[in-house]
């Protein structure tokens, strides 16, 4: 999704530049994702990350399947509170793209253990 911004940015200071627009709103399009994204996910990982790891290597029950799952619970779990405190249902639908980010993140970890981790 960050390269389809950045994409979409990229056209729009190419028009801008030629047609003599402001590029500032594809600017703020490329960066403020970002701004926004990383220190969520950063605290997400050490809040939840990092002892859902320990917790499942602790348990004897690491496997793709844990890390995916789990990954992917609070994914979804972490808008739907967000959702629910601002009272917005308009925006559930990043349940939805936090559940896949979730996922996938989970799997990406599960991917990149340590050997001797089963």
């Amino acid at each position: 999704m960050t390269f389809f911004t950045i994409a979409i940015a990229g056209m729009y200071v190419s028009d801008g530049l030629e047609h003599g627009k402001s590029i500032w709103p594809a600017v703020h399009i490329i960066f403020l994702p970002s701004i926004v994204v990383v220190p969520i996910v950063t605290g997400s990982m050490a809040i939840f990350g990092l002892p859902v790891h320990w917790l499942l290597v602790r348990t004897h029950r690491a496997s793709d399947l844990a890390y995916s799952l789990t990954g992917g619970l609070i994914g979804f779990a972490l808008p739907m509170l967000m959702v629910l405190i601002n009272g917005s249902a308009d925006s559930s639908y990043l349940a939805m793209l936090g559940f896949v980010s979730g996922a996938a993140t989970g799997h990406a970890w599960w991917r990149g253990k340590p050997t001797g981790i089963e």
